[in-house]
């Protein structure tokens, strides 16, 4: 499975892009007119029209993701032009029928010489004829129709649903043209026994090529819908550093910075379901369909926001046509509405989560297989999933599943790890150099949702993912040499020593001071919220080496011994009932002087490569799915089955696969923006805490019952839904430890043009 776009798409993105601006500018008051037959013949002059055509017919043999590309472009450009509604989708039905008919209003569409418009109605009847059959009906709302030279119409005959080509002139024709809030082409149509002929030889007889069309001309209304979301936000953040308000740019007001990264964030989830939902085109019935269903309920949703603040943070000129923001929304408006409805699509995609239908990408067994159906992929699945069953102790992964704090206990996730280590798969995210696996990005993607979809425990969850990458490219050979093989091997833990009492999110305002002191630093001060500060037996701890006055020049990077004197730990009880968390004292503890890494003074540097990892670099998206299945199934227990529920579940499990698309992405180097590890460990938190709430309201009054037994997994007769209370409260810290939801926008919005 290929991911990132072959130089010839990027070739084509650039130049539609630049081709589309262009014509924008050159246009009088910066605006293209609909349907404006100039663009329409440039258009097929670069042959963006017959893309969808085979090579040996003049075209490109384009991808799904390809004629995305230019449905993006064009509705990033603010042009509307029916290029999904009269070539992309016209096309790729008549390059799967025979016959010299297809072949040759195939082949004129591609030129721009005639224009078709597929549409589909169950209001139609085929019926026999003189001299060949006919068709009565009627077909609204016809994206295309009111310029369309011919229609190509979706209509049962016998049972079986056909296809037939209509002359848009035929005697018996009628149309009416729409006048639409964005000058889009549509027509109601009316067939009064219009003479058909015959219809069309689908080639293989393929009975689903009209639902395939049908969910190809959604991803690329989609497609074109996100384009117009990042004209939108192009624009507003534009308008907020142009704009004075009360003195200073309106972009200088944290609330407006802050819905900004909102409106970026809904672009970006729409951009990746919609992508991802492209690629799996070529999957099975269920995997398109919910593809489909997620990319709908996504850029409603996305739409919705995107298309509110943009207006609103225009103020009055958002609501008059002086700026083109105003056609933007009402394009926007337009194509949201083209497609089926959010609420049907939640009903979908519910019906299809209860069938055991929405899990990971992975290529599942059976004939029903995910994105990453490829047959090296699927015998590394094979390998790892068998070797997990066999070797993932049932109590490791029930302790795993009732764990209510961010990580297992220590000595469950010991065990687990000595036995990954046995087998060398201890480091999965690791370059064999160091001790790891050498696995590829897409490897490690099947090895995390093969392990949390049994609820394997995250091992070394500090050291392995943090310290082990900071020292691969900060480290001396003998820090190298001392301390990442007792990372692999699981002999030191590790916790981390950045927050402080008045140094939260402010990591710049701590005071915790390393003194140099010969071949040692003496370290004193305090740090509070330490993870598993009472199990680990090494700290990665962000310490003061400036002069006073100094901020993030004055931060040092320091590996700390918890078993040094003049260290006092004093545990931290969480809301949940946990003990996780602790504040660490330091009383003249010496550090040796090797355990700085890098140089004094480039702690902040290495603090913020630590915290892309932290907030990015890790798959997460498995676990919340393993979260998620528990809640669902207790509401299943529990006769849970109404509409509210299904549609919210249906969300939050479209919320999951949005992270799934956007990990995808990320992992194989397709990120779509520079601040994507700040939108990953946003939505990250913020779709746990979702799951959280979900399981509190299954259980209704019985969520007030309260159990202090901690750990959870040492009563045997503990349920899943037992834990849901504690669960819950425990993730209201999501939104707060490493980095809390407000600095993770301020970073979104600071990485925005």
């Amino acid at each position: 499975m290929t991911f990132a776009f072959s130089d010839e798409a990027l070739l084509i993105q650039e130049v539609a892009e630049r081709f589309l601006q262009d014509r924008l500018l050159a246009s009088p008051g910066g605006r293209v007119s609909p349907n404006d037959a100039v663009l329409w013949s440039d258009m097929a002059e670069m042959g963006w029209l017959g893309l969808p055509l085979p090579a040996d017919a003049g075209g490109l043999d384009a991808e799904p993701v390809i004629l995305a590309l230019i449905a993006q472009a064009i509705g990033q450009a603010g042009i509307v032009q029916p290029f999904t509604a009269q070539a992309a989708i016209p096309l790729y039905v008549l390059r799967q029928c025979h016959g010299s008919e297809a072949v040759e209003l195939a082949a004129a569409v591609a030129a721009g010489t005639r224009r078709a418009a597929f549409a589909r109605s169950d209001n139609l009847r085929v019926y026999p004829g003189k001299n060949g059959l006919r068709i009565g009906g009627a077909m609204t709302s016809v994206a295309g129709g009111g310029s369309a030279d011919v229609f190509l119409v979706a209509a049962r005959y016998g049972g079986d649903e056909a296809l037939f080509v209509v002359e848009a002139d035929a005697p018996g024709v009628e149309r009416v043209h729409v006048a639409t809030i964005d000058g889009s082409d549509m027509a109601d149509v009316v067939f009064q026994d219009v003479f058909i002929g015959k219809s069309m030889d689908i080639r293989d007889g393929n009975p689903a090529l009209v639902d395939h069309a049908e969910e190809l001309n959604i991803l690329l209304v989609c497609a074109e819908a996100v384009g117009v979301m990042g004209a939108l936000v192009h624009d507003t953040t534009s308008y907020s550093v142009m704009r004075q308000q009360f003195g200073r740019p309106l972009r200088g007001f944290q609330v407006v910075e802050h819905a900004l990264a909102d409106m970026q964030v809904a672009l970006e989830e729409a951009r990746s379901v919609v992508r991802i939902g492209l690629l799996r085109l070529r999957g099975a019935p269920t995997q398109r369909r919910r593809s489909v269903c997620a990319a709908i309920a996504k850029v409603a949703a996305a739409g919705r926001l995107v298309s509110h603040n943009a207006i609103q943070f225009h103020g009055a000129m958002g609501v008059t046509e002086e700026l083109r923001i105003g056609a933007l929304v009402k394009r926007l408006m337009a194509l949201r509405c083209a497609i089926p409805d959010e609420g049907t699509a939640l009903d979908q995609y519910a019906t299809l989560l209860r069938s055991g239908a929405c899990g990971s990408y992975l290529a599942e067994p059976g004939p029903d297989s995910g994105l990453l159906a490829e047959p090296a992929l699927e015998e590394f699945r094979d390998v790892v999933s068998g070797w997990l069953d066999t070797h993932l102790d049932v109590d490791v992964a029930r302790a795993q599943q009732l764990t209510t704090m961010v990580y297992a206990e220590a000595e469950v996730a010991q065990r687990w790890h000595d036995i990954l280590h046995h087998q060398g798969w201890s480091a999965p995210n690791w370059p064999s150099e160091f001790g790891g696996t050498g696995w590829s990005a897409l490897e490690r993607y099947v090895w995390a949702h093969e392990s949390a979809k049994r609820f394997a425990p995250v091992t070394s969850p500090l050291g392995l993912p943090l310290v082990g990458p900071v020292l691969f490219h900060f480290g001396t050979e003998a820090q190298k040499s001392r301390f990442l093989p007792p990372i692999v091997s699981g002999e030191e833990l590790w916790c981390q020593g950045f927050s402080e009492p008045g140094a939260g999110s402010d990591l710049a305002a701590l005071t915790t001071r390393a003194t140099r002191d010969g071949d040692h630093y003496i370290v004193n001060g305090t740090k509070i919220w330490t993870t598993q500060g009472h199990e680990a037996q090494m700290m990665a701890a962000l310490v003061r080496t400036g002069g006073p006055g100094s901020r993030r020049e004055g931060i040092s990077f320091l590996l700390i011994d918890m078993l040094a004197p003049g260290i006092d730990i004093r545990p931290i009880e969480t809301i949940g009932g946990d003990h996780e968390l602790n504040q660490i004292f330091f009383d003249d503890v010496r550090v040796p002087a090797e355990y700085l890494v890098g140089v004094e003074g480039q702690g902040w540097e290495i603090a913020k490569f630590l915290l892309e990892y932290e907030r990015g670099g890790d798959i997460m998206s498995a676990a919340q799915r393993a979260l998620l299945r528990d809640v669902d199934a207790v509401a299943v227990k529990r006769g849970r089955d109404d509409v509210s529920y299904r549609r919210r579940v249906a969300s939050v499990s479209i919320a999951i696969d949005t992270l799934d698309a956007m990990e995808l992405l990320t992992l194989t180097g397709n990120a779509g923006h520079p601040a994507t590890p700040s939108i990953l460990k946003l939505r990250v938190s913020e779709t746990q805490q979702a799951i959280t709430e979900l399981g509190v309201d299954i259980l209704g009054a019985d969520a007030i019952r309260w159990s202090a037994g901690r750990p959870f997994h040492a009563n045997p007769d503990t349920q899943p839904e037992d834990c849901f209370t504690s669960r819950y409260l425990n993730s209201r810290a999501n939104t707060i430890f490493g980095g809390a939801r407000e600095i993770q926008k301020t970073l979104i919005a600071k990485a925005m043009q």
